[in-house]
């Protein structure tokens, strides 16, 4: 029997290869595209999306739901409840404001209820409460004082409460609430606010002794911009539960801070510690003022920082344009505080 001879297959051409190699390439380019794009991906647009018409579609809540949740004080006459209440906590807080929780978990989370009110008469007319239940008055002052709005106007029912474009914002006791309203109309604005001062009547005003304002002098103060920063102010990991302020001194606009300690020897060695840090970062420390006090000033690139302490506060000046205006804010700050101990 004849041998019958395998036929060898020809090599590729140029062309062949060059076509092999390009959908090879092709193929990689596509792998490396859905890698990037898993690694990358947002699960925010696969949600149901909430439009400004849901709210107006959905049931008012029983009675028995109003009762078993905390919106109840909101509901002035004339307004109704869109369903019932949602509850968030440290765990799942991210999920109704991602951008933001860790601020609020910094300050002193616990919980959060958010609700839906509406005209009874004019459905398309809605607000959102979001009712923050913080450790205490001072973390409900922190996430309050922190992102304050421009153009806020003050409420006159509560110390601290303000309105602003669509929406009021205020505290009461250990609890701060927003309330954002589906438009900027005046008569929904009206409602929100007269919802907020019926709940404050019911819930009760706090009226603690413990004001943070009596600690800054009010000359050259810049109304409405105290502050409360929870924790890391200036970057330093001891700065926790600092109290801020601005003060226009001329054209200079600086940060005066205040912080109760629970000893003077605390505050006295926390002053110190922050000179350390500020030296840390180049500061060069130019003079202590007055010389028999632990005040001290330093230069940092372009801006002036002064620490000191009187009793168990420690205080200062950051970011003073010039060496004239944050002596004279550090000034003013030590006498207020001496002052305040002998209150």
């Amino acid at each position: 029997m004849a041998e019958v001879k395998k036929r060898r297959r020809a090599p590729p051409n140029r062309k062949e290869s060059a076509v092999s190699y390009l959908v090879l390439v092709a193929l990689m380019v596509i792998a490396g595209g859905i890698w990037i794009q898993q690694a990358d991906f947002d699960p925010n647009p696969w949600r149901p999306v909430t439009t400004g018409k849901d709210p107006t579609a959905a049931r008012p809540a029983t009675p028995d739901e109003r009762n078993g949740s905390s919106i109840e004080p909101f509901l002035t006459a004339g307004l109704d409840a869109l369903g019932g209440s949602e509850t968030f906590d440290t765990q799942t807080l991210s999920d109704k404001i991602d951008g933001k929780a860790d601020l609020y978990l910094k300050a002193g989370f616990k919980a959060l209820t958010t609700a839906r009110l509406r005209f009874r008469s004019e459905p398309a007319h809605w607000f959102e409460i979001f009712l923050f239940d913080m450790e205490d008055s001072d973390a409900a002052f922190s996430v309050y004082s922190q992102q304050k709005r421009t153009g806020a106007v003050a409420l006159d029912f509560v110390r601290d409460g303000y309105r602003a474009g669509n929406a009021v914002f205020f505290i009461s006791a250990n609890r701060y609430v927003e309330m954002i309203g589906a438009a900027a109309a005046e008569p929904l604005l009206q409602a929100m606010v007269q919802s907020a001062e019926q709940f404050l009547k019911q819930q009760g005003v706090s009226t603690e002794a413990g004001d943070p304002r009596r600690l800054f002098p009010e000359s050259d103060l810049i109304a409405g911009s105290l502050a409360l920063l929870a924790a890391d102010a200036f970057g330093f990991d001891r700065f926790n539960h600092i109290y801020v302020a601005q003060y226009r001194i001329g054209a200079d606009e600086l940060t005066g801070f205040v912080k109760e300690c629970g000893s003077p020897e605390e505050a006295a060695e926390l002053a110190r510690a922050y000179g350390a840090f500020l030296e840390n970062f180049g500061a060069k420390l130019v003079t202590a003022l007055p010389a028999d006090a632990t005040v001290h000033r330093y230069r940092l690139f372009e801006s002036h920082e002064a620490v000191f302490s009187v009793g168990r506060y420690l205080a200062g000046v950051h970011e003073g344009p010039a060496q004239t205006s944050t002596e004279t804010l550090t000034a003013s700050l030590r006498n207020r505080l001496e002052e305040a101990t002998h209150e």
